[in-house]
């Protein structure tokens, strides 16, 4: 399976970035993109969005959430 990164967005404090995880099934060549996010100190990446699905575009709120 390919993946890629896209999109990485820094949260307004500038403590977290989200991003799209782009992942190419190479057995059906279906196209699926998740969100995950993670601290910038170098925390865990944790995956916000799960599924067989495309989420794109993400964003923070202007406090951070």
């Amino acid at each position: 399976m390919t993946q890629l990164i896209f999109t990485p967005r820094l949260a307004p404090y500038g403590s977290h970035v989200v991003y799209r995880l782009h992942r190419i099934d190479r057995m059906t060549e279906k196209n699926y993109d998740n969100l995950w996010i993670v601290s910038t100190d170098g925390g865990q990446l944790r995956q916000f969005t799960h599924g067989d699905q495309s989420d794109s575009q993400p964003c923070w709120s202007p406090n951070g959430e």
